[in-house]
């Protein structure tokens, strides 16, 4: 009978016999590359990320030319990038020299699409994950990464339809029931998604990301009350998220509830000093709060550090707008838009900005292209009711008239559909109309004020 060697046990699953045994080998063998691999995967496996980049380099120095090591690696170094926040091109050169070895090799193939996808290549992603659901066409887990990638991209009913084949394949796919949930709420199809949010929960009860993403739904079904019950059981089960903090933060702020939004952004902040989410949070009350100075202050170490997710560009771009730079402002927006292009509320901010500067026909086609993404962005409807060239329609008028008759419609969304129609009505010489719209509006922002206070 043959020696085992520590490759045979990873290959059995069992890793602490094999990383045991390569440190017998390693003892007589410093230089053993399959005993340096059993070693990272390992630590991999431990968490100790550092330790198992460096072994697993060694392995591939010694052994070039095997794709075991090269796949390993780049799905360490991927781990690494994601822990560290650094670039991602490391783990995206191992897993393409593990495919030049092995071009048929799933798993180096889905570290390169998961690589390309968190440096957000979302073409390149989406081809790589688009090959391995043609390759492995029963697999729900390249079918919903592959949706992943395209709802991020903008391509949301491709999503749609990539989320449900996963569910074909997978009737349990509780990540592809939660996020399908969670697009159809972006739709509008709030009742749809609210079912699969509820049963991805059912399936997976100690899942914190699907009582999270139940929690968002909620959100955008305007339920804050039970939103809030699915995030403390979300928080229960994972306190230490940092997503959590910043998602509960967001409520408390679209509550008005600023100083409990911000106690919840710097809990999210003392867990991760860099994180732009909370970083953007803490940002945008302080903006409420008429502070754009210390807003400001608050991203530009990250911006600075070339940080550029759409959230704190969009705030960084609000917070150069308050304190004048409308030009600055723009070019944040433009770099937003171009990453997000489906997002109609980045093209309803420009349209904002651009009008405080006096572009007046670049602000109404700013306003009208984001309601060609969203007929419903109140940001872009009242927008153009305050446009010098009269740019809103019936159509548009009775948009905003559906939007004031739902039940659960946000204060500060009331107050500026009623502002809105009030200049409407007042372009169209119907004064006692404009004068009523005009009172509601005062009314929403007396207590929206209340409840900031």
């Amino acid at each position: 009978m043959s020696e085992m060697k520590p490759g045979d046990l990873l290959r059995a699953g069992d890793l602490a016999a094999a990383a045991a045994l390569a440190v017998n080998v390693l003892a007589d063998d410093p230089v053993n590359a399959n005993a340096l691999h059993a070693l990272g995967v390992h630590a991999l496996t431990t968490g100790a990320v550092d330790e198992a980049c460096a072994h697993l380099e060694s392995a591939c120095e010694i052994a070039p030319k095997t794709a075991w090591f090269w796949c390993n690696l780049g799905h360490a170094r991927l781990q690494q990038a994601k822990r560290n926040k650094d670039g991602f091109a490391g783990s995206i050169e191992a897993s393409r020299r593990a495919l030049e070895l092995n071009p048929d090799y799933s798993q180096a193939r889905f570290n390169l699409a998961c690589s390309l996808l968190e440096e957000n290549s979302l073409d390149e992603a989406e081809r790589e994950f688009q090959s391995l659901c043609e390759r492995y066409p029963e697999n729900a887990d390249y079918q919903c990464a592959l949706a992943d990638t395209q709802r991020l991209g903008g391509h949301w009913r491709a999503a749609i339809g990539n989320y449900r084949k996963a569910l074909e394949r997978d009737p349990d796919h509780v990540r592809g029931e939660s996020n399908l949930g969670a697009l159809l709420a972006a739709f509008g199809d709030t009742e749809k998604a609210l079912e699969h949010c509820r049963r991805a929960v059912g399936r997976s009860p100690q899942s914190w990301q699907a009582h999270r993403l139940l929690g968002r739904c909620l959100v955008q079904a305007e339920d804050f009350d039970e939103a809030m019950h699915a995030y403390a059981d979300a928080f229960e089960l994972m306190p230490e998220a940092i997503e959590l903090c910043v998602d509960i933060g967001n409520i408390w702020q679209e509550n008005g509830d600023l100083g409990e939004a911000a106690s919840w952004y710097r809990r999210a902040l003392s867990l991760q000093p860099e994180d732009g989410a909370a970083r953007s949070g803490l940002a945008s009350v302080l903006l409420d709060q008429g502070q754009s100075a210390r807003a400001l202050a608050v991203l530009e170490e990250i911006v600075d550090a070339g940080n550029e997710e759409v959230e704190v560009l969009r705030i960084h771009a609000q917070c150069l707008w308050q304190e004048g730079d409308a030009v600055a402002a723009i070019t944040q927006l433009r770099k937003a838009q171009q990453a997000q292009p489906q997002d109609a509320a980045l093209h309803a901010l420009s349209g904002q900005i651009l009008a405080s500067a006096g572009d007046v026909n670049q602000a109404d086609n700013e306003n009208l292209h984001a309601l060609s993404l969203n007929p419903r962005c109140i940001p872009a409807l009242c927008g153009l009711a305050g446009s010098q060239r009269g740019s809103l329609d019936v159509a548009h008028v009775r948009t905003m008239q559906g939007l004031l008759a739902k039940p659960r419609l946000r204060d500060g969304a009331s107050a500026s559909l009623h502002a809105g129609l009030a200049q409407y009505h007042d372009s169209q010489k119907d004064w006692q109309a404009a004068a009523k719209h005009m009172a509601a509006a005062n009314a929403s922002q007396w207590l929206q004020r209340e409840k900031r206070d």
